[in-house]
């Protein structure tokens, strides 16, 4: 008869004599409060629901794996200390083993993963230090993103956003919240005027109107590949509301000059203006020796347009 296995077992009792066994209100859940710190020769394995609180002191696999979750295993670490692998990984979570890790100063550690984790397991981080040396954290598929609750991501240690695409090789891992959402992916959705940004480091997801760049051609561009161009309707541009004169210095731009004309015309009106502020949809006619230009009033600035003046009606029977 084998008896390894019980070896094995008594073995890691015999290691928890610096651990506590705290009864709770759950009889099917085990909770291991660390009182100093503890070395195994084997695996600490968790095959029921299990919190190990580290209690600020150190759980140390020194052969193989610390911390090894096996189905139908639940483990939640808690406290301010350190699961440490001195062989292989930190904590290996197997197939349909869970892990969840929500306080931001456990520590985990290992001489290959800090945290290895096999396809088929449930795993859920939203805070978290990891260290290996290959990399902190290995995972089936290296669907990174999936290890993360929402809305969290993975940082370096200045704090700086890692990329999914880095993590295979990161060292050092911590997770925390995403506030910025600096790296984004859009998409149009379709039939409709908005779109769709997910951050590329948390995976939130969010829902905006488009907003467009316009060119000098009339066409916009949104940063979702959606397009706009605008048509005027030169039949519906009857009206000459006013006449003026605004001197440009040569080395002005048409921008400048139209920027000018806004603020002429936008708030504080001249005394002798019949009409109203300059608002989107107008057009307004730019003039040298060497021809003209038109452009039309978009909320986003002003595009040149092609404009015939002959369609515009006189204001008040003059022009």
């Amino acid at each position: 008869m084998d008896l390894s296995p019980c070896a094995d077992l008594l073995e890691q009792l015999d290691g928890m004599g610096a651990a506590v066994l705290v009864d709770g209100v759950d009889p099917n859940h085990r909770d291991y409060r660390l009182t100093a710190n503890e070395s195994f020769n084997t695996p600490f394995i968790v095959e029921v629901p299990t919190t190990i609180d580290t209690n600020g002191y150190i759980l140390t696999g020194s052969k193989t794996t610390a911390v090894q979750v096996i189905a139908p295993g639940t483990l939640s670490i808690i406290g301010r200390g350190t699961i440490l692998s001195r062989a292989a990984s930190g904590v290996e979570v197997q197939p349909n083993g869970i892990l969840r890790v929500e306080d931001p100063d456990v520590s985990i550690k290992g001489t290959t993963y800090g945290l290895e984790v096999a396809s088929g397991a449930d795993v859920k981080l939203s805070a978290g230090l990891y260290q290996g040396l290959p990399a902190a954290i290995k995972v089936a598929d290296d669907d990174f993103a999936a290890l993360l609750e929402p809305g969290y991501a993975y940082f370096n240690e200045d704090g700086q956003l890692i990329p999914l695409a880095d993590m295979a090789t990161a060292k050092t891992v911590r997770v925390g919240q995403c506030t910025d959402h600096s790296d984004k992916s859009y998409s149009h959705d379709p039939g409709t005027t908005t779109h769709t940004w997910t951050c590329d480091a948390c995976g939130i997801t969010e829902s905006k109107p488009c907003t467009f760049d316009f060119q000098q051609d009339g066409t916009g561009t949104c940063v979702c590949g959606n397009g706009v161009k605008i048509v005027v309707d030169e039949s519906d541009l009857t009206d000459l509301v006013y006449d003026g004169t605004i001197l440009c210095s040569n080395e002005q731009s048409e921008q400048d000059a139209l920027e000018r004309i806004f603020a002429c015309y936008s708030d504080t009106l001249p005394k002798d203006f019949p009409g109203r502020n300059v608002a989107p949809s107008d057009v307004i006619e730019l003039y040298e020796d060497d021809g003209r230009a038109y452009f039309y009033c978009d909320a986003g600035g002003f595009v040149r347009v092609k404009f015939s003046p002959m369609l515009a009606k006189p204001l008040n029977g003059t022009v």
